[in-house]
């Protein structure tokens, strides 16, 4: 059989054209009807050719040029993770020519990795529409067409043995085809899990970095390489990934969650002000994105992700103000769309992909207050979330408003409210979680019990520690930086602030100045040129009356947040200090924003 990889092109922008307005009994009809795949009828214009998303190519079996550029098109927004785009893309090219198997392959993959908000069982009923028509179209389809087809019949199955088998004979007979390994290597690695606690590489991570590897050699600017490598390494050896997010970006520009990505790496390897412009070079795109299109935020899971990164990064790099605009921002988007027909307001909340959007838009700020320390600031924002929030947020509120009004005591030294509000948070996580197994998904994630779990422990350390019992503090603290290895690491990092600064403070209260350092230093191995870390070094010299090492100390933890707003208390004590401390101003040669 005939195997072609059209070359790459520009994709030319052409006029818009309206969607029919399908009713309700539209949706219902015949499975091969087009709307049965559609998540929701849309007011949205038809889906413009459009450059600047990546140049994927794929040649397919189709009467229709605008079939292929469109069907090109929707595969390039696949490695974006544009599903959203992407599906519309799919969509369009079978309205130009309803017999090709390939469109339809194309629905079903991008409807497989969609964040609609559907229920699991409207999206699942959508994605067995879509393969069933690519399969009853597939006997007109080439040879290697059919391979991604019964690969992406066989995922739609659960059957994961057939679907490694029908892509690595695709791979196989046709070895120049770069999408299918690309394809092929982004689920190796997505359902490999990446490394293990001890981070040792899960089964199949290691040959999807390998498969990563010989594209990148072959096809140094392909947007769908650089992006999954650095997903696959971000989280281990982010430092390997350095070049592949300087280069990104301008591979596909257009792309909000493409220009996005770099901050992974940059964030990772402590680079915050390089993160924050990949961020903000993000939040532009997509804002551009949404205006042009009238496309709504909900539709856009990027646009969300991306403020939600800003914001900890500012966090990271002390910028408050900034990071709670961000914040604000976020928090003011609407979790649903008047605009959907066809959508009952419980089924949106029934989405699996609801939390994802709602834990987003009401815990950002507490998250982003928790890790400056600012336990009453959380406090309040979490007392203010609305009422009609769902049954996990409910639970996340009220276990977050434990840790935090504990912490409050802690920090004021009051021993017994501290305690009994640590015991509260206990018991309430142990029943909890006899409690969730009788109530299935509308309860918090495992992720989720995890982190709270760890808090808890946290929590209990630093009661113990403020009685004395320091010994016992750290063996809590232990425990607990153990079982924040049990929770998603995140992106960003599910544990806002970690565990480790609170095992430092306990040993600064029993003045260990050297193992309070060696604990900062361990948060440098996993949050490089952290200033919250660097900050504690500094302290810890002070305090031991290491003077000169103090001095060296605070002018590094200066240097990283140079541009941190200049009235965090971290900043006065460190400029504070120096300006005691040396023997003339002039030593400070640090520029800090004013």
């Amino acid at each position: 059989m005939r195997y072609f990889v059209v070359p790459l092109f520009l994709l030319l922008v052409f006029n818009p054209v309206s969607f029919s307005n399908n009713s309700s009994q539209q949706m219902d009809a015949a499975q091969t009807d087009i709307e049965s795949f559609w998540p929701y009828h849309t007011p949205y214009r038809s889906p413009t050719l459009v450059d600047g998303i990546g140049k994927s190519s794929l040649l397919i079996t189709t009467q229709s040029q605008i079939t292929q550029k469109y069907f090109n098109q929707g595969l390039s927004l696949l490695h974006c993770f544009w599903w959203f785009e992407a599906l519309r893309a799919f969509k369009k090219a079978t309205e130009h020519d309803k017999s090709c198997a390939m469109a339809y392959w194309g629905i079903y993959t991008a409807l497989s990795r969609s964040r609609p908000l559907i229920t699991k069982d409207q999206k699942n009923k959508m994605r067995t529409n879509a393969i069933k028509k690519a399969i009853e179209l597939s006997p007109k389809a080439n040879q290697y067409e059919q391979h991604y087809i019964q690969a992406a019949s066989a995922l739609n199955k659960n059957d994961r043995t057939t679907y490694v088998r029908e892509m690595e004979t695709l791979i196989d007979q046709y070895p120049d085809d770069v999408e299918a390994k690309l394809l092929y290597a982004g689920y190796l690695g997505r359902t490999s899990g990446g490394y293990d606690e001890e981070k040792r590489p899960k089964k199949g991570t290691i040959y999807s970095q390998s498969i990563l590897r010989n594209i990148l050699n072959s096809y140094p600017n392909h947007h769908g390489a650089h992006h999954y490598w650095i997903h696959g390494l971000e989280d281990i050896h982010p430092e390997t990934a350095i070049s592949n997010a300087e280069k990104l970006a301008e591979l596909a520009p257009k792309s909000g969650h493409i220009v996005h990505m770099p901050g992974h790496i940059f964030f990772k390897t402590g680079d915050y002000q390089k993160a924050h412009q990949s961020f903000i070079d993000s939040n532009k795109t997509d804002s551009d994105y949404l205006n042009l299109q009238n496309i709504e935020p909900i539709d856009n899971w990027n646009y969300w992700h991306n403020l939600q990164f800003i914001a900890a990064n500012c966090a990271e790099s002390g910028l408050y103000k900034e990071g709670m605009k961000w914040c604000h921002i976020l928090a003011k988007l609407p979790l649903s769309s008047a605009e959907k027909e066809n959508i009952k307001e419980n089924q949106v909340s029934d989405s699996p992909w609801y939390w994802y959007f709602e834990r987003k838009l009401l815990f950002t700020i507490p998250d982003f207050n928790l890790r400056f320390g600012l336990w009453q600031v959380v406090v309040d924002s979490l007392i203010e979330l609305p009422e009609n929030i769902s049954i996990k947020a409910k639970d996340l509120q009220k276990h977050l408003l434990l840790f935090a009004k504990a912490m409050i005591e802690i920090d004021q030294g009051n021993v017994n409210s501290a305690n009994q509000l640590a015991m509260a948070l206990d018991a309430s996580l142990w029943q909890f979680s006899l409690d969730k197994s009788k109530s299935g998904n509308q309860r918090l994630s495992n992720h989720e019990i995890n982190r709270l779990a760890t808090a808890s422990l946290e929590l209990q350390g630093n009661v113990a520690s403020i009685k004395g019992n320091h010994e016992k503090a750290i063996e809590l603290f232990e425990n607990a930086i153990e079982k924040g290895k049990q929770t998603f690491v995140g992106d960003p990092p599910f544990y806002p602030r970690p565990v480790q600064e609170s095992m430092a403070k306990a040993y600064l209260r029993v003045q260990d100045w050297e193992n309070a350092r060696k604990v900062y230093h361990d948060i440098l191995t996993f949050r490089p040129n952290s200033g919250y870390a660097l900050f504690g070094i500094a302290k810890s010299y002070a305090l031991a009356g290491k003077k000169s090492e103090a001095i060296q100390a605070y002018k590094k933890f200066l240097v990283s947040w140079q541009h941190a707003d200049p009235d965090l208390h971290y900043i006065k004590t460190a400029k504070t200090w120096l300006q005691i401390n040396q023997e003339e101003d002039n030593d400070l040669d640090i520029k800090i924003k004013q």
